[in-house]
């Protein structure tokens, strides 16, 4: 997906967040496969939250 963005944004100055979101969304490749992007809004979960979650650590980088 990445060279398919890069394409995109080739030689255009990345200035803004919407100048990237842009650039980005609904790119589609030859096959068909369709990109498309928002803005993270930066939402916190709290700690307790995150406890919920069943995260099973791998043995290779788990940390």
């Amino acid at each position: 997906m990445f060279s398919h963005i890069t394409m995109n944004w080739r030689g255009k100055p990345l200035r803004s967040y919407e100048t990237i979101i842009e650039l980005i969304d609904n790119r589609r490749t030859k096959n068909g496969l369709k990109i498309s992007t928002d803005i993270d809004t930066g939402e916190e979960i709290s700690d307790a939250d995150l406890e919920k979650i069943k995260l099973v650590k791998d043995t290779f980088h788990g940390e």
